[in-house]
């Protein structure tokens, strides 16, 4: 019986973990064309108010709407109420993008730190009922989104131009079919990552007498 409830434990991480990687990966391909279409995310004149702070907050919502509707897909066996998944996804990237406008966003590394810090704070807070005191441990996400960029875009950039290379530099397919493949290694290992993290703070939870695990 040990055994079978040990086998059925593994089971359950490893599947999470993929499903996680998976929907996440797939999110991150799919904000990829708001960017062509919407504009760079950084550059300080796409910031200037009213219409570019403006636009900021839309692009930026509407990626952090995609990321947090699919990643709540994977949460659905483990929370309640998946929903506040995306509600926090949202409302921290929005307090994100008015803190990077306020304070500063002069770099990629930066403007991640400004808006992952409000979204991590969020999620953990839905998290919390979960995994109890173990939820700060979710406050490493922005980190682990900085670790996953700098493979994850490496990666990306080299096959995304090996892409549009063939597909045309100047098409409309080219380019969307270019900054899909540009986010999607990215998207894999961020994915990898969190998904790791939240495995073992839910397995935390549960070991402390929290349902931490469906």
């Amino acid at each position: 019986m040990k055994n079978q409830e040990q086998e059925k434990t593994g089971c359950w991480r490893l599947q999470f973990v993929v499903d996680w990687t998976l929907l996440t990966a797939v999110a991150w391909v799919l904000f990829s064309p708001l960017v062509v279409v919407g504009g760079d995310l950084g550059g300080d004149d796409l910031w200037t108010p009213p219409e570019g702070v403006g636009r900021q907050l839309l692009l930026y919502g509407a990626i952090a709407l995609i990321i947090g509707g699919f990643q709540s897909v994977g949460l659905r066996g483990v929370l309640e109420r998946a929903r506040w998944w995306v509600i926090a996804t949202v409302g921290g990237t929005v307090l994100g993008v008015v803190a990077a406008f306020l304070w500063g966003r002069e770099s990629w590394p930066e403007i991640m730190i400004w808006i992952g810090v409000p979204v991590a704070l969020l999620q953990g807070l839905v998290l919390r009922p979960l995994v109890g005191s173990e939820w700060l441990g979710w406050l490493l996400k922005p980190l682990l989104l900085l670790l996953a960029a700098i493979p994850g875009f490496v990666l990306g950039f080299l096959v995304s131009v090996l892409a549009t290379d063939a597909l045309g530099n100047t098409s409309l397919v080219g380019s969307m079919v270019g900054f899909m493949l540009l986010f999607m290694p990215t998207g894999l290992f961020f994915g990898l990552l969190t998904g790791l993290l939240l495995v073992y703070l839910l397995d935390r939870g549960a070991t402390s007498g929290k349902v931490g695990r469906p």
